[in-house]
């Protein structure tokens, strides 16, 4: 999963093609902007960072984050399975 990310020449094998939700804040001046998307990891790069295909009403267009990846954290686990449950309704 994310936790599991690694630096290096290889990554965790589960680190593509996991979820991923991303929230960005910005500040112009005295304005703050929030923008929230999520998509599916198809590249990490030690140098360019990690690039999300993206999904929902930006589907198919691509994300790069910066090579920031302390800021990148798993879901918690109650999160996850709440989730699961509500999936499994429909």
């Amino acid at each position: 999963m994310l936790g599991s990310f690694r630096i290096g020449r290889k990554f965790c094998p589960d680190t593509q093609r996991a979820t991923i939700l991303v929230g960005i804040s910005r500040k112009h001046d005295e304005t703050v902007s929030y923008e929230q998307f999520f998509g599916t990891v198809i590249k990490v790069d030690r140098q360019a960072g990690v690039t999300v295909l993206l999904k929902g009403q930006q589907s198919g267009e691509t994300f790069t984050l910066l090579p920031v990846l302390e800021q990148i954290h798993p879901a918690s686990s109650r999160h996850l399975s709440s989730e699961r449950n509500r999936g499994n309704r429909r």
